[in-house]
């Protein structure tokens, strides 16, 4: 775990400092016998690669925090029992709890942790004399999302066997399935090896093939170099399937926000100018914050006065716009309850607001896009609130998305 590649910005020393930590918490007689396959946990120690890395120092960076306050000594101890235990949704809940919480630990902000087991609340945010109290929840990636990348890798596969029997190279294949709708994946094989054979026989004119609903668009890859983005000897594909939001997203969303709401104001204590209470929300990267948020505020009714703002977060891999350096992104979006005993201004000490810091990448209020990329130019095409989009980069997020 220690010898893997190192994210760009991050000093030698600390990386290789908190790492060591961590596998000292992990005990490192444990970490040598796992294998990638035990967990979520397991899997992601074994991964060598950069965003590995990330998630490894990120999760390190915290419990580091935590164990250094000497005064957490049983929510560590039931967080190691967890990531031994091999629950993957418990582990993921668990890591969202604490990496959200030493978000929190900056700047004059002291964050404690509410012992495991806590009613209602995960940890508090002390400013002064003023509290928040955060209940903490995590929408994991849908069973139906994970089946459709499924299908994805399954159709990305079959294209490039076709594209080698059929003699194609250079296309760029574009897949936008129909919402609410499912088309089997042997008639989409089929609908697809028929659009490519029609590519071939018309030299490589567009083709656009609608099946149920689903549109298959296929195109020559147009760039301004070719030698240089073009494998001359390999096949060239640009891949892409997008697939419109169901409601079951929303209804997923929903019931945990309502879930969480319920805890809160079963278990709050009295609210007032010194203390308040706080949701927070991590999505999964295929649900933006612009659509949770249209879909949260419909929800806020007179019986969640006891909850002040809701925060959404999330965690993606992002590129510059330019397209010089990639690095992972926190997006978080605060949704003031309107209908809150005590308003989120009204709370805040006069001239200040809550901070937030992560140990690498950055925390931002804007949402990233989406992007095709062709060459060196940038087109943007779909963006993010509309679509879920299967990604090679966003499917080696782990335990932070």
């Amino acid at each position: 775990m220690l010898k893997r590649q190192k994210p760009n910005g991050i000093p030698e020393n600390e990386f290789r400092e908190k790492l060591k930590s961590l596998y000292e918490f992990l005990n490192p007689k444990w970490v040598k016998k796992q294998k990638s396959s035990n967990s979520i946990f397991t899997e992601l120690m074994k991964r060598e690669d950069t965003l590995a890395s990330v998630e490894l120092f990120v999760i390190a960076s915290a419990v580091d925090k935590f164990r250094k306050k000497g005064l957490y000594g049983e929510w560590l101890k039931e967080y190691l029992k967890l990531i031994k235990l091999r629950k993957s949704t418990d582990i993921v809940s668990r890591t969202f709890e604490i990496t959200s919480a030493a978000m929190f630990d900056y700047e004059g902000q002291k964050v404690t942790l509410c012992d495991t087991g806590h009613p209602g609340f995960d940890f508090n945010i002390h400013l002064g004399e003023k509290k928040i109290n955060v209940s903490c929840k995590k929408l994991l990636v849908s069973n139906a999302e994970k089946e459709f990348t499924k299908q994805c890798d399954e159709i990305y596969e079959f294209i490039l066997e076709k594209m080698k029997e059929l003699q194609i190279n250079a296309i760029q294949i574009i897949l936008i399935h129909a919402p609410e709708k499912t088309v089997e994946l042997t008639d989409l094989k089929l609908g697809i090896y028929r659009s490519l054979a029609h590519f071939k026989h018309y030299l490589g004119t567009d083709v656009i093939y609608e099946l149920n609903g689903c549109i298959i668009k296929i195109s020559k890859i147009e760039v301004d170099n070719p030698e240089y983005c073009i494998f001359p000897h390999k096949q060239s594909l640009i891949f892409l399937s997008l697939k419109e939001y169901g409601q079951e997203e929303q209804k997923r969303f929903e019931d945990l926000f309502r879930r969480a709401a319920k805890n809160v104001k079963k278990h709050s204590e009295e609210i007032n100018e010194n203390n308040i209470n706080m949701i927070m929300i991590g999505l999964p990267p295929s649900i933006s914050l612009k659509k949770a948020k249209n879909w949260l505020i419909s929800k806020f009714e007179n019986e969640h006065s006891s909850i002040t703002t809701v925060l959404l977060s999330r965690t993606i891999p992002v590129y510059e716009k330019d397209l010089s350096s990639s690095f992972v992104q926190t997006e978080i979006c605060f949704v003031p309850n309107p209908k809150a005993k005590v308003p989120i201004y009204d709370f805040m000490p006069e001239g200040k607001s809550l901070v937030a810091y992560v140990p690498y990448g950055r925390v931002t209020e804007e949402e990233s896009k989406i992007n095709l990329v062709i060459s060196n130019k940038t087109n943007q095409t779909w963006s993010s609130p509309n679509y879920c989009v299967n990604s090679p980069l966003i499917d080696n997020m782990d335990l932070m998305t």
